[in-house]
């Protein structure tokens, strides 16, 4: 079933995409992250809050996506609803506290 408006109406898949992507509240380690590894730039992704980037970068010989998400559950919830179009298949989100592994299949959080 679909609604009136789908996220797929709006969000393409990127390509180069990884199929692990990193999503990260805090920009203090979000940066941190950007500035220590070697990343570019393959998507800017927009909303009513403005733009943010998606990065990917090679991490230990495992190919990731980075990007920030947003605080919040509407801004989250957004997010993890259009993360999966993109093109990646798995991914992860952390604060400074708490890791959550998310999968199409499922969710669960440590």
């Amino acid at each position: 079933m679909t609604a009136v408006i789908n996220p797929e109406n709006f969000v393409k898949p990127v390509r180069g995409m990884p199929e692990i992507a990193v999503a990260c509240y805090s920009k203090e380690t979000f940066d941190r992250m950007i500035g220590e590894m070697d990343t570019e730039i393959i998507a800017i992704s927009s909303n009513a809050n403005g733009e943010a980037q998606i990065y990917k970068t090679d991490y230990k010989n495992t190919k990731m996506a980075l990007f920030m998400i947003d605080v919040g559950a509407p801004g989250s919830a957004r997010q993890m609803l259009r993360s999966p179009l993109f093109g990646e298949k798995i991914w992860c989100s952390f604060s400074m506290r708490r890791i959550i592994w998310t999968q199409r299949s499922g969710m669960c959080a440590a």
